[in-house]
């Protein structure tokens, strides 16, 4: 077996690997790395023969120079800093564990994995960790409207396929829309109920619809694949792991008259049930869940914070004033809650990945409840304060405010809005109805 890769993605790549050697009648894991793959470049990194049983799975872990763009799995294996080739057991030095994607080979003789980068914006907020970040320069983008389409059903939420193919879910029907704005297909969602909530789109593309107490899973032409019940009704966005894993957030509303009660439920690719963990809030709902790369899932649950393991089990609970919306998490592991009414409004809790609290962003907005933050490369965080459009700014003003990775303040606007999101190139993207201005998109 030739094994090789191709970096599609702008910028230069750094990626590890992990794989098999045979020595009968026992195997023998390597892991090697760090291969450098320039833009546009293919290097070879295995020159066979390998046994078709063993070299048919590698793992790879790939990352930038700044660590802002990676590709991860939920292996979890050390490795060291500097250029490796070692077995398991012969670690030296100073180590770090990073996750590992499986990929399956098919047993080719010859294969290449060609790295393209997170083009498209697959999930609210873009990715598994709710980041906010785009891959995308829009530096150029002068703020005009290139074109608009009216879509039947109305729309819940956008995401972005590698081919630029805008998927929007609203009542009874999911469409697909051109780069152009050209209806592409409509697929008649049509024993199914209520809004849908946005698509999320898995890494081969396969679109995840729920709607209802209903999951879908659509392929790219629209052709539905599979269907699954949930256990209650969807109550917030559908996340995706690094592994695939389709996370879809349940609830029951009033449950004994104060109480909301739900389930996490996690979904295989093929549409079978993994696990189930139930969880009951204290009067409030529980917000869409964030994915670290580990597999860790994290949402807020009226007054707490939960960590739950890729296995389904509880890692770890903390207070919170109140969950006002879903969480992000930062490449370094960061874990930023945005809390609302019940506490100090439009404050911000971040924690460690071993729950232990990091530091605490106090707000000022006037009784506002704050949107999901959005993280840049660096660590630094944005996010703004969502309002009635109809209320009056001058009695309860809108704010968005930028924090350095400690938690500092860097700068304040009075416009504020729904969630911010940032392009490569460093410009913040802030949907407002503030009466002031009226709808903008800055």
């Amino acid at each position: 077996m030739s094994l090789y890769f191709t970096n599609d993605f702008p910028d230069t790549i750094y990626v590890a690997l992990v794989f098999g050697l045979r020595t009968p009648p026992s195997y023998t894991w390597w892991k090697a790395g760090w291969y450098k793959v320039d833009n546009g470049q293919t290097v070879q990194v295995i020159n066979g023969p390998l046994d078709p049983d063993v070299s048919q799975f590698i793992f790879v872990n790939a990352q930038t120079a700044d660590d802002s763009t990676y590709w991860a799995g939920p292996l979890q294996v050390e490795v060291t800093d500097n250029a490796f080739h070692q077995r398991f057991s012969d670690n030296t030095g100073d180590t770090r564990t990073v996750g590992f994607r499986e990929i399956d080979t098919n047993g080719f003789a010859n294969f290449t994995l060609t790295f393209v980068g997170n083009r498209q914006w697959a999930l609210r907020q873009h990715d598994a960790r709710r980041s906010g970040l785009s891959a995308a320069d829009i530096s150029g983008n002068s703020g005009t409207v290139a074109w608009s389409a009216e879509l039947a059903g109305g729309v819940a939420g956008l995401a972005v396929g590698e081919d630029g193919t805008i998927y929007a879910a609203g009542v009874g029907i999911l469409n697909a829309v051109d780069p152009d704005g050209t209806l592409r297909w409509s697929l008649a969602l049509n024993d199914i109920e209520g809004l849908a909530w946005p698509v999320a789109i898995g890494a081969d593309s396969t679109l995840y619809v729920g709607t209802g107490d209903t999951l879908l899973a659509v392929s790219p032409d629209g052709t539905q694949r599979w269907t699954i019940a949930l256990s209650l009704a969807a109550a917030a966005d559908l996340a995706i792991g690094p592994d695939g894993t389709i996370y879809a957030m349940t609830q029951a509303n009033n449950v004994g008259g104060t109480d909301f009660a739900g389930t996490l439920q996690a979904i295989d690719p093929d549409g079978t049930l993994k696990w189930s963990f139930d969880y009951t809030t204290n009067g409030e709902s529980a917000t869409t869940p964030a994915v670290a790369d580990d597999g860790t899932v994290y949402f807020g649950g009226g007054y707490a914070a939960y960590a739950v393991n890729p296995d389904g089990t509880l890692r770890w609970t903390a207070p919170l004033s109140n969950a006002a919306c879903s969480p992000a998490v930062g490449s370094d592991g960061t874990i930023c809650f945005p809390t609302g009414a019940g506490g100090i409004h439009g404050s911000l809790c971040t924690f460690k990945p071993d729950g232990s609290p990091k530091w605490v962003f106090a707000g000022t907005s006037g009784g506002n409840d704050y949107q999901s933050p959005a993280i840049d490369a660096d660590g630094n965080i944005f996010y703004s304060g969502a309002n009635n459009p109809y209320t009056d700014p001058s009695s309860n003003p809108l704010v968005t405010v930028g924090l350095d990775a400690s938690g500092a303040l860097l700068w304040n606007w009075d416009m504020g809005g729904a969630n911010p999101v940032l392009g490569a190139d460093g410009t913040i993207c802030l949907w407002t109805l503030d009466d002031r201005l009226g709808p903008h998109f800055w």
